[in-house]
Formats: structure tokens, sequence, C-alpha cells
């Protein structure tokens, strides 16, 4: 059974916004996969992991990855990050911590990304909802910069519609 890598970026504020999206990815997925959730963290409360780790269930496994302060301040030091640290990873998801589901994660994940190092429904790094490529982040050399031209379109559904609305995910204030 193939399994799903989803990053999440959590600090103790983002925990509730956190634990919503991990409860709707439990709730949607697929009997296909397995779910292994990393979560870049540092210095969360122990009540924090506790919740968390209470929600872990069935085929959504959850992994705490202390960064420290090697979490960069963009998209790509991330990205760059996350191919250095789980090289058996070909490609994950990466969601901001608020953003939750509405429907099965593995939709996302089974897009496909050909060449191109990652794949945003408007082009940017910034969305908070990302597909990358991390073997191509790899066999670049790990680049200082992603071209423009080297980006995946995805659908509009899978990041914010013009309206300012998500179609396949909810913000988790909305809730």
């Amino acid at each position: 059974m193939k399994t799903i890598p989803i990053f999440f970026s959590v600090s103790e504020q983002s925990v509730p916004g956190f634990a919503a999206a991990l409860d709707s990815i439990r709730n949607n997925a697929s009997r296909r996969f397995n779910y292994h959730i990393h979560i870049l963290c540092n210095n969360l409360s122990k009540e924090s992991v506790h919740r968390i780790l209470s929600m872990e269930k069935g085929r959504i496994s959850v992994e705490f990855a202390p960064i420290g302060d090697d979490l960069g301040t963009d998209a790509l030091s991330t990205f760059r990050l996350i191919s250095l640290l789980f090289p058996d990873y070909d490609k994950c998801v990466f969601l901001a911590a608020g953003i939750v589901p509405l429907e099965d994660i593995a939709e996302l994940w089974e897009e496909p990304l050909g060449h191109k190092f990652y794949g945003s429904a408007d082009g940017k790094t910034s969305s908070d909802v990302l597909l990358v490529n991390l073997s191509r982040i790899r066999e670049s050399g790990i680049p200082s910069s992603l071209p423009r031209n080297e980006v995946l379109y995805l659908d509009p559904c899978w990041g914010d519609a013009p309206d300012g609305a998500f179609r396949k995910f909810a913000l988790a204030n909305m809730f």
C-alpha cells in the first residue's frame, strides 16, 4: 500500500487549525493509501503533542520533526530541508496548518507533476496547498530559486477561487 506524505508547519498557535485538518484527513482517507503526517514544529507543548497523537489511528500516522531554526523563511528553503530529511519520498503534499481538506487528499497527491518542481493552483510557493516534487529538487542540486516555468498549474479547485473561497479545502476558522 502506498503512503502519502503530508507536511505541515505547525506552531502552538496553529494547533487547533491543524487538528481540524488532521481530523478531516482521517475522515476522508481512502482505503487505498496510508497517510503519514509530518509536523515540522518547534517547541509544541506536551498538551498539544498529546492532543495530536490522540488523533493517530489506522492508516493515519503522525511524526513530529523538531526543526529548530532550520526551517527557512521561504517555501524553497522548506522544500530543500524536506528533500534532505526525507530522501525516500519522491513527492509530498504541503499544507498550511489551517487548511482543512474537504475530500480525500489522495486526489491531489495523484496529480502527475512530471518534471515540474511543484504544483500550485496559483503558481506561487506561498500557496496554502502545494504538491512538491522532492525528487526534482534533489536532482537539480537543490536550486537557489524556482523558475516560474517549472510550476505545474493545478486545477483552481485546489486553491483559492477568484471569490476567495476554497473548493476542495476550507479554512479551519470557518468551522
